[in-house]
C-alpha cells in the first residue's frame, strides 16, 4: 500500500475507527421502531410505514456494502497487488454500481398499490403492476454488472457474492463474505511473520447471527407481505408478534454487528502493521 493510500485510510480509520459500521447503528434502531409501527399505525399510514422501513433498510445495506467493499480492496492494497487501481474514485464506481440492484429491489417491493390508493383515493393496480415489474426486470438487468464489479475486487466467492445483491438474503451471505475477508486477513498477517490472535468471540457472532437470521428475517417477510395484503390481525395474539419479532430481530443486529466489527478490527490491525513496516 502506498504512503498516500496509507496515510487516508489512517484519517479515516482515526476519525470512523469502525468504518460505515458506526452509522449501521442508527440505521438499525430506526428499522426497529418501524417494525414495532407496523402494528401501532392505522390502516391508512400503514402502506407510509412500510416504505420508510424499506427505504431505512435500503440505506443500511448501501452501509454494509460500503464497509464490504473497503475492507475487500483495503486487504487488496496491503497485500501489494501490482497495477491495482485503488483510487477513490475506482471505489465509488464499484460502490454504485453495485448498489444499483438494491435500488430496483427496493423499487419492486414498495406496497405501490396501497400507496397509490392512500394518495390518490382510488386504486390503480394496473400503474402499480407496472412500476413493480419495470423495478424487477431493471434489478435483473443490473445484477450481472454488479456482481462482475464485486467480483473484480475479490469480495468473495461466487455464490455468497450474488446472494450478497439480494436484499434480505445479503444478511446471511455478508457473514460467509466476513469469515473469508478475515481468514484472508490473518493469512496475509502470517505470511509476514506476525502473531495472529484467534478471536473465538467472531465465530460464535456469526453462528448466533445465522440462527437469529433464520428465526427472525425469514418470518418477517412472510408477516409482512401478510400484513400487505389484508393489514395486521386486530387479535389480541397477534398485537404481541411485532413486539417479540422486534426483540428477536434487535438481537439479530447486534450479533450481525459484532461479527462485522469482528473483522473491520482485524483489517484495521493489518493497515496499521503495513503503516509501521512503510
Amino acid at each position: 500500500m502506498t504512503a498516500e493510500r496509507l496515510l487516508e485510510r489512517r484519517k479515516w480509520f482515526g476519525v470512523f475507527p469502525e468504518g460505515t459500521l458506526e452509522f449501521m447503528i442508527i440505521t438499525r434502531v430506526l428499522a426497529l421502531l418501524m417494525l414495532i409501527a407496523l402494528a401501532v399505525v392505522g390502516g391508512a399510514q400503514r402502506p407510509f410505514v412500510l416504505a420508510g422501513l424499506a427505504g431505512i433498510l435500503w440505506v443500511d445495506y448501501a452501509l454494509l456494502l460500503s464497509w464490504a467493499i473497503q475492507v475487500a480492496m483495503d486487504l487488496r492494497c496491503a497485500s501489494g497487488e501490482q497495477g491495482l487501481d485503488d483510487t477513490p474514485r475506482r471505489r465509488t464506481a464499484v460502490t454504485i454500481q453495485a448498489m444499483l440492484p438494491s435500488l430496483a429491489a427496493v423499487i419492486a417491493l414498495m406496497p405501490w398499490s396501497s400507496l397509490v390508493r392512500v394518495v390518490t383515493g382510488s386504486s390503480s393496480p394496473v400503474l402499480a403492476g407496472v412500476i413493480s415489474g419495470a423495478a424487477v426486470i431493471a434489478f435483473l438487468a443490473l445484477l450481472w454488472p454488479a456482481y462482475r464489479a464485486l467480483r473484480g475486487i475479490d469480495l468473495g466467492s461466487p455464490i455468497w457474492t450474488i446472494l450478497f445483491l439480494v436484499p434480505l438474503l445479503h444478511f446471511f451471505a455478508s457473514h460467509r463474505l466476513a469469515c473469508g475477508l478475515d481468514a484472508r486477513i490473518r493469512d496475509q498477517m502470517r505470511s509476514r511473520g506476525e502473531r495472529v490472535e484467534t478471536v473465538h468471540g467472531a465465530n460464535v457472532a456469526v453462528i448466533v447471527a445465522d440462527v437469529m437470521w433464520i428465526l427472525t428475517i425469514l418470518p418477517w417477510v412472510i408477516v409482512i407481505g401478510i400484513v400487505c395484503v389484508n393489514g395486521w390481525p386486530a387479535h389480541r395474539a397477534f398485537k404481541l408478534g411485532p413486539v417479540c419479532g422486534t426483540m428477536l430481530a434487535a438481537l439479530f443486529a447486534i450479533a450481525n454487528l459484532a461479527a462485522l466489527e469482528a473483522v473491520q478490527r482485524q483489517i484495521v490491525a493489518l493497515i496499521s502493521k503495513d503503516r509501521a513496516s512503510a
